[in-house]
């Protein structure tokens, strides 16, 4: 007789600690708990994505002042920001995460298991998203061509504690991965997004389709 195993060799029936499935309403939810990604590997996802955008970003910081000068204009200094903004954004719903977490096998998913839209996208880099064009308007402050930086130099007192205290929440946000279910970082929450490793979720969609 040749009996049925789950991804860890036991077979049909037998449950051993920590592979139990969650409870759930959702497919997500009915994952186990390994197969959401945890703190260091987020961390390791982080730094492979700041390997890849160094280059691009180095060339850019590099460029844009001169460019802005020739311009008389600040716009140009928003570059880099749209660069990272869309690199982040626009990954997720495409491909279900960027280039690190695609390398390290992982994904962000809605509760239902797919790529998140893009406004889910937005909402889950809306802390970063508010902590860097704070930052942003920081850096016009130097500059003196529009009405963009006079707005920054205006408002610089409040715009540098706002930007302080983003720092805080983004940290809070990111810690929030080791004290809640299923591993969420608090942009997760707000969001509705998950992150999982792909392995965990394709099995378990492999399970539901023999159903």
């Amino acid at each position: 007789m040749i009996l049925e195993t789950d991804r860890f060799g036991n077979s049909a029936g037998q449950k051993l600690p920590g592979t139990m499935k969650q409870t759930g309403s959702t497919r997500v939810e009915r994952l186990l708990e390994d197969d959401f990604v945890g703190f260091g590997m987020r961390v390791l996802i982080s730094l492979i994505d700041a390997l890849i955008l160094a280059v691009p970003s180095y060339l850019l910081d590099r460029w844009v002042p001169s460019w802005a000068d020739s311009l008389q204009n600040e716009l140009p200094l928003a570059l880099p920001w749209i660069l990272i903004v869309a690199y982040y954004v626009v990954c997720v719903p495409l491909f279900g995460g960027t280039p690190g977490r695609l390398i390290l096998g992982t994904r962000i998913v809605n509760a239902e298991g797919k790529y998140p839209g893009v406004l889910q996208a937005l909402l889950r880099h809306g802390f970063y998203i508010i902590n860097s064009t704070l930052a942003l308007l920081l850096i016009m402050v130097e500059y003196d061509y529009t009405v963009l930086s006079e707005f920054a130099r205006s408002w610089q007192g409040p715009i540098a504690v706002t930007n302080f205290l983003m720092g805080g929440v983004v940290l809070a946000d990111v810690l929030a991965i080791l004290f809640t279910v299923r591993k969420r970082a608090l942009h997760d929450l707000v969001a509705g997004t998950y992150v999982v490793y792909k392995a965990g979720l394709e099995y378990a969609e492999a399970v539901e389709d023999r159903r």
